[in-house]
């Protein structure tokens, strides 16, 4: 493999990858206008990452929508203490049912009167204080590594169970595991 950058007569300039003197992988071409095209190579065609459509959604063309443009991104950090939330009240809940409050309180595990639920409970949702017991167990009673820095980190996508999976991921981003005959270290 070898990289190249090739001058067309067209005066367009061609840049990526060459192996056995074809274009592959990577490239780029650069227009005399100076606008340019990412993609992937195929031969001598470049198969474009993106595409501009004139008439295509623009969120600048909605004022409504200008704060998802101008706002920072939002921060999220491991110190910040999980709190379960109640949410909607009885009256604006649509799927509202009486045993939805037992979720809250980790002494409820079953509504009165109810003395085995399942034999399986892989399906049931897991505590706050279960959820503690499980990281105490994994990190054998030491503090979550960067927990104790409270330094927040930006992300995007603020859609609330992808905030939660970026947390646990976080969380165990330099954990050591062992299995079987390898150790390995998991660097998010």
């Amino acid at each position: 493999r070898s990289r190249g950058r090739v001058r067309a007569r067209r005066a367009r300039t061609v840049e990526g990858l060459y192996k056995a003197d074809q274009r592959f992988g990577p490239g780029v071409e650069t227009y005399p206008d100076g606008s340019q095209d990412v993609g992937l190579w195929f031969r001598e065609q470049l198969i474009k990452l993106c595409t501009q459509i004139p008439s295509g959604f623009s969120l600048l063309r909605y004022p409504e929508f200008s704060s998802f443009i101008t706002h920072s991104p939002a921060r999220i950090s491991l110190s910040e203490e999980e709190k379960t939330e109640w949410g909607l009240q009885e009256g604006q809940d649509p799927f509202f049912y009486d045993y939805k409050r037992f979720l809250l309180n980790d002494n409820l595990t079953l509504p009165p009167e109810m003395y085995v639920y399942s034999t399986n409970s892989d399906h049931l949702p897991m505590t706050s204080s279960f959820r503690k017991e499980l990281d105490t167990r994994i990190f054998l009673n030491e503090i979550p590594p960067f927990v104790e820095d409270g330094e927040p980190w930006f992300i995007i996508n603020e859609t609330p169970l992808l905030v939660k999976i970026q947390k646990q991921t976080y969380k165990f981003r330099l954990t050591a595991t062992t299995t079987l005959s390898t150790f390995s270290w998991t660097v998010g």
